[in-house]
C-alpha cells in the first residue's frame, strides 16, 4: 500500500502530470523540462525526485546532462494507474502545446539549451 500511495502522490500535481505527459514519448534532459515549463532547475529536480522516488520516471547519466524517461516495466500493462492517467489525459491542449515546444527544443543542440545562463 506505502507504495500505491507514492505513486498517488507523485500524480496529484499539476506540474508533474506536464513532466509525465512530455516524457510519454521521449527520453528528455531535465533541462529541457526546466525550459519547456519555464521553472526552475531546483524546482523540476524536486518534481523529477517525487517522480523517480514513486517508480514512475527512470533516469540516466549521460555525460553530464541527467535523462529522464518513463519507467518501461511501470507501464508495461495497462491495469496501471500511471497508464491510465496518460491515457486520460492525452487529448488535454495543455498537454499538446508542451508536445510541440519540446519537440522544438530536441531539435536544438543540447549545449545551447543546457548550458544557458
Amino acid at each position: 500500500m506505502k507504495e500505491l500511495l507514492k505513486e498517488l502522490k507523485a500524480l496529484a500535481d499539476p506540474t508533474r502530470l506536464r513532466i509525465i505527459m512530455a516524457l510519454r514519448n521521449e527520453e528528455v534532459c531535465v533541462c529541457h523540462i526546466t525550459e519547456m515549463m519555464g521553472l526552475s532547475i531546483s524546482t523540476i529536480s524536486k518534481h523529477l525526485s517525487i517522480l523517480y522516488d514513486a517508480g514512475i520516471v527512470e533516469r540516466k547519466k549521460t555525460s553530464r546532462w541527467i535523462f529522464y524517461k518513463l519507467h518501461e516495466k511501470k507501464l508495461e500493462t495497462d491495469k496501471n494507474i500511471t497508464f491510465d492517467v496518460i491515457e486520460k489525459l492525452k487529448n488535454e491542449p495543455l498537454f499538446a502545446k508542451d508536445k510541440s515546444f519540446l519537440k522544438n527544443l530536441l531539435t536544438q543542440n543540447i549545449d545551447s539549451i543546457c548550458l544557458k545562463g
